[in-house]
């Protein structure tokens, strides 16, 4: 049986702050409490529950042990592993996706040539619309009618919602990316965790959620709830379970950063801190980890793949897995540049295969090593996902993701934007080609809205009206003309 790689110290991080917090969590002394407190999380969570759960998940430790091996192969090994699971995958993809079967004979590609690479940049990139109009011949023809799959409703961050499916295999496989990308910042399961997420399609059912806090050590929190709109409230929850992680929106860590700033008064206790969902502003996580006191990290994902991109210590770039997924960066005609539209080929989904796929995001790659010592290449400079803050006419705080969140129930919507113009007004643009009368899915929606918001905001609804444009000319889901990051008040 293959042997699992264990890091029990691991390398100091980078950056002065994440240096100052490893030799204040790896050398101080702990109380009795808190030396029995570590061993029940090591002993019984990380040894005995997050075990089950894997198993649970079809992950053996033979799967667990390959990807975290892989952490130390050199880059042209990494890419000798991508090159044979590209073959097999765009092999796949002809015999059983119509759509790609076309493309692949219409452009002649070799699917025994050595460099798969190239033979991939023969085929055209596809965009959201494009999957959505095509969606019946790009499903592969081994699951047409099978039950159990896996439906993937992207939230539309960049604005346009899609909707796909995967298995329980492209599942699996994530959720082994998943807890290798955590484990280079120092983050294993069992860790007493607090993720603050919100949605449907965040949220666990209520019974999986309590599962999750009782046998993963996992407590989540609804922050997309009306009642937990107070990040007072939530800091005090924080301060009082006294996680060593938290897994949130970086929007979400930043308020709750401002909390401690205003009560003058670190948390204390965090380990690591995983922001996702939204891009990196270096300035504001510098000033989040120092009052979270923890270092924050970022990972990068979709709802089409998951997670397939995070830091490491060196907080210089988002290593992708390379093993399971190809980027590139395009521009609008398709030609490899420096910044352009991220295009990615995902290996695990078989089911909707996404073959350069672009995903809505602009990027830069880097392919020179990192100063951490992985193999893998690095996303770096995403655009195109900024979320900011609702501000309420109470004055409550709620995060720009329930739009994502709520709008890609509604398949007619192929685009939309927000756009909050006073306390009590927001402007929701829509770009839809129904004919029937929408006004019922309207009501739906503002009833929708008004449970999370109050009744005092105002929903206006402008239909296949020209978006608002920002001065980079990318297209964002929510614009606020409101201060949403304001001062302390004494």
């Amino acid at each position: 049986m293959s042997r699992i790689i264990h890091l029990n110290m691991p390398p100091r991080p980078y950056g002065m702050h994440a240096k100052l917090h490893w030799e204040q969590s790896t050398c101080k002394v702990k109380p009795a409490g808190a030396m029995y407190t570590n061993w029940l999380e090591k002993r019984l969570y990380q040894g005995v529950f997050y075990k089950i759960n894997l198993f649970n998940k079809g992950i053996s430790e033979e799967m667990l042990a390959t990807y975290y091996g892989r952490d130390l192969l050199t880059q042209n090994q990494i890419a000798e592993i991508q090159n044979e699971k590209l073959r097999e995958f765009l092999k796949y993809c002809n015999d059983n996706s119509p759509y790609y079967h076309k493309q692949i004979q219409e452009h002649s590609v070799n699917l025994r040539a050595e460099d798969m690479f190239a033979e991939l940049r023969k085929i055209p990139s596809i965009s959201k619309m494009e999957i959505t109009r095509n969606l019946e011949s790009i499903f592969s023809r081994e699951y047409v009618g099978r039950k159990g799959l896996i439906a993937k409703f992207t939230g539309g961050s960049t604005g346009t919602p899609l909707e796909i499916w995967g298995n329980h295999d492209d599942y699996r496989e994530n959720n082994v990316i998943i807890a290798r990308q955590r484990r280079w910042v120092n983050w294993v399961g069992g860790m007493k965790t607090m993720t603050l997420f919100g949605g449907s399609v965040d949220l666990p059912s209520s019974l999986r959620r309590i599962t999750k806090r009782v046998l993963i050590n996992d407590t989540i929190l609804n922050i997309m709830d009306r009642s937990n709109t107070d990040f007072s409230s939530i800091v005090a929850v924080i301060r009082k379970k006294t996680p060593h992680a938290l897994i949130a929106y970086f929007s979400i860590l930043k308020e709750l950063s401002q909390v401690c700033e205003c009560e003058k008064r670190p948390l204390s206790g965090i380990n690591v801190a995983i922001a996702c969902a939204e891009p990196i502003e270096e300035r504001a996580r510098r000033h989040a980890e120092q009052w979270l006191n923890a270092p924050i990290y970022f990972q990068y994902g979709t709802r089409e793949t998951g997670t397939f991109a995070q830091e490491c210590r060196a907080q210089n770039g988002y290593h992708y897995a390379q093993d399971i997924i190809f980027c590139e960066v395009l521009d609008d005609d398709d030609n490899p540049c420096e910044f352009g539209n991220l295009v990615i080929t995902w290996f695990a989904n078989k089911v909707v295969p996404l073959v350069r796929y672009k995903i809505g995001d602009s990027a830069s790659i880097v392919t020179e090593a990192c100063a951490c010592g992985l193999p893998y290449h690095r996303i770096d400079r995403i655009e195109g996902r900024m979320a900011s803050m609702i501000i309420t006419p109470d004055n409550r705080r709620i995060t720009s993701l329930i739009f994502p969140h709520l709008l890609k129930d509604y398949d007619w919507i192929i685009e939309y934007q927000a756009e909050q113009t006073a306390k009590d007004h927001i402007v929701i643009r829509i770009r839809t080609n129904r004919k029937s009368s929408i006004s019922d899915a309207l009501e739906d929606i503002k009833k929708k809205f008004n449970e999370l918001l109050g009744r005092d905001i105002c929903l206006e609804f402008k239909i296949n009206e020209d978006f608002l444009k920002v001065p980079t000319g990318k297209h964002l889901y929510f614009v606020s003309h409101l201060n949403s990051i304001p001062g302390c008040t004494e």
